[in-house]
């Protein structure tokens, strides 16, 4: 009786520890995605939506079932299978029965740890899987969402002593990447962005972006007037500060308005988020 006992609470304990993350059943991830089609000369921006939907047994453990979706697919099947232990989350390319668990996130890095970690982006390449070294430099707490921000440098290769930094982003503990639950690294994808947007469980919002960190105005009292690379702001308080963001939050231009308008001339086509004041808006040039 105490050997079965043992054996259920075994089971039952990465259950609890992937309680305490968003890795769980229901749980869904928006990521913005921007990048050149081929044969097209302007970007292309579309949201995709991951999700948490099922559990089914897979190599002995038990795993969570994740779709994905975007404006033009909604695929039936699972596109890849996700577990847990403790800080550490693996995922599995669907379909592929012999195929090994890859290390996706490893939340319980320390200042001055690395490790390598894979992304499942790519798993129509299986089994050449891409992976990148990853090394956490910082951990504070994200002032806007609360959760803890861990972040990460990233070196394409094996080791930050043979290959230069890519740059950094943040993993937020326990919830995903920065730049996408499937992108938890890739700044050196040529052509493509990407941006986590929303992460919900049940409903319930566990993360929201906006860029600037302001509310989500639905409906702004400033115009705006887009002429090729050029934007005029109009109806805007003599006082207001006008700032340009790119849609992974970088600021592009500020300027302070004269007699109610602004005239901005935007460095290329794209998708912009535009601040007045305390609203913001949306603007996309060039497609």
């Amino acid at each position: 009786m105490r050997n079965i006992l043992t054996t259920i609470t075994l089971a039952v304990l990465p259950m609890i520890a992937m309680g305490q993350t968003c890795f769980k059943d229901g749980t869904t991830w928006e990521t913005l995605r921007c990048g050149i089609v081929s044969g097209d000369k302007e970007p292309v921006c579309e949201t995709e939506t991951a999700s948490l939907n099922g559990m089914v047994d897979i190599d002995g453990y038990q795993a969570l079932k994740m779709f994905c979706s975007d404006a033009t697919s909604k695929k039936s099947e699972p596109y890849i299978y996700i577990r847990t232990d403790g800080d550490k989350v693996y995922f599995k390319p669907a379909g592929v029965d012999d195929a090994p668990w890859y290390l996706m996130y490893d939340f319980g890095l320390k200042v001055g740890d690395g490790c390598d970690v894979y992304s499942s982006w790519n798993i129509g390449y299986y089994p050449k899987m891409d992976k990148a070294y990853v090394k956490c430099i910082g951990i504070d707490q994200d002032r806007e969402s609360g959760l803890t921000a861990m972040t990460m440098e990233e070196y394409y290769g094996d080791a930050p002593d043979v290959h230069k930094s890519e740059g950094t982003f943040v993993w937020y503990k326990g919830v995903s990447s920065s730049l996408g639950v499937l992108f938890n690294y890739g700044l050196g994808l040529d052509g493509l962005s990407t941006r986590l947007m929303k992460v919900a469980n049940d409903g319930e919002v566990v993360y929201s972006y906006v860029p600037t960190s302001i509310g989500n105005v639905k409906t702004a009292t400033f115009k705006t007037k887009v002429n090729g690379l050029n934007v005029t702001v109009d109806d805007i308080g003599s006082s207001d500060k006008v700032s340009l963001y790119t849609v992974d939050g970088k600021l592009v231009k500020e300027a302070v308005a004269k007699e109610g308008s602004v005239n901005m001339t935007l460095p290329g086509n794209g998708v912009y988020m535009l601040k007045v004041g305390t609203q913001a808006m949306k603007i996309v040039v060039g497609k």
